[in-house]
């Protein structure tokens, strides 16, 4: 703020203006991950205790960005925002529409392979920022300690995947490999290493069909400990290879659930975050699929998928393996 007796220069914004900086051990394109995919956003923003609810967060110039804030003190802050520019991965600017209006803009820079991020709120008065720099300025420090948090639980190996429900009908799971994302994708889409992660340990792998093109089929199936087989199959949508695997997934003896799931692999120094979108044709569909013991049996699932790609990185020729698509 300008001395006190002299007045504000007329391009001075700084009686109303809030900002802060953070340098976060994490290449650029993960952060600005972080900040514009609901999925990741949704577990960090906020101070310390508060969890959100997104309602619609539309990431364009014009796009609305609405969501409920749920305080630990149990009152609920409605938030409404509009993005107003984009640039990947460089900047993100919205503005605050609901009470307190101020313009948010964030910068991204990389440096030596970290990220600094420059926060600014922008006010519309100095009225306004004098009734609420109390609580915002320490409150975005809380906020960038739980965005660090959520970034080095993403960058720890064999973590836990993450999952989060931007709606009724979908589930995210996000993990990070230790490995770069043509290995991984080779690992995902082969048979000859499916059959070697696939499923907890305690089913044992009968058969791995892979017809890798879009209209084609995939058909796992898996031997419990009572003998009782397990069928699991669908249909490829879409396929970049190396990036992108959307598919419709379905337990064959339940038939008429199948969900579509959308896998999108993003690299950053040599390790690979697995971004699973599973979307359901019922919310009641989503709740059995959780209720059925699959996160227990996708972490151990992961587990194992570790222990291949760790094994294929130690063999000779690892970082392009035979039989990785080349178109």
């Amino acid at each position: 703020m300008p001395p006190k007796g002299k007045a504000a220069a007329p391009n001075d914004t700084s009686d109303r203006e809030i900002v802060s900086t953070r340098l976060f051990a994490a290449p650029r394109a993960l952060v600005f991950k972080m900040w514009t995919e609901p999925e990741h956003l949704a577990q960090w923003w906020g101070p310390k205790g508060f969890t959100n609810t997104f309602h619609e967060f539309d990431l364009r110039p014009g796009g609305l960005w609405r969501f409920i804030m749920h305080g630990p003190d149990g009152k609920d802050y409605p938030n409404e925002s509009l993005f107003e520019e984009i640039v990947t991965p460089e900047r993100i600017v919205f503005q605050h529409v609901s009470r307190p209006v101020f313009k948010t803009t964030v910068v991204f820079e990389e440096l030596a392979g970290q990220t600094k991020i420059t926060w600014r709120m922008l006010f519309e008065t100095a009225a306004e920022y004098d009734a609420v720099k109390g609580y915002v300025v320490p409150g975005n420090e809380q906020n960038l300690d739980k965005l660090e948090a959520h970034l080095a639980t993403l960058s720890k190996h064999n973590a836990p995947p993450l999952l989060s429900f931007p709606s009724d009908r979908e589930t995210v799971i996000t993990r990070m490999f230790d490995a770069p994302r043509a290995l991984v994708f080779a690992a995902m889409t082969q048979p000859e290493h499916v059959r070697r992660w696939y499923g907890p340990r305690a089913l044992t792998f009968v058969s791995c069909e892979i017809d890798l093109h879009v209209g084609g089929r995939w058909r796992y199936v898996l031997r419990a400990p009572d003998g009782s087989e397990l069928a699991f199959s669908g249909e490829y949508r879409e396929i970049v290879p190396h990036e992108r695997i959307v598919t419709t997934e379905g337990y064959e003896a339940m038939p008429g659930h199948d969900y579509l799931s959308t896998i999108r692999l993003d690299e950053h120094d040599g390790q690979t975050t697995f971004t699973n979108t599973l979307v359901y044709q019922t919310t009641e569909d989503r709740e059995g699929h959780l209720a059925s013991g699959m996160e227990p049996g996708m972490v151990e699932t992961f587990e194992r998928f570790d222990e291949h790609l760790a094994t294929l990185a130690m063999m000779d020729g690892a970082a392009t393996p035979a039989g990785a698509l080349s178109s």
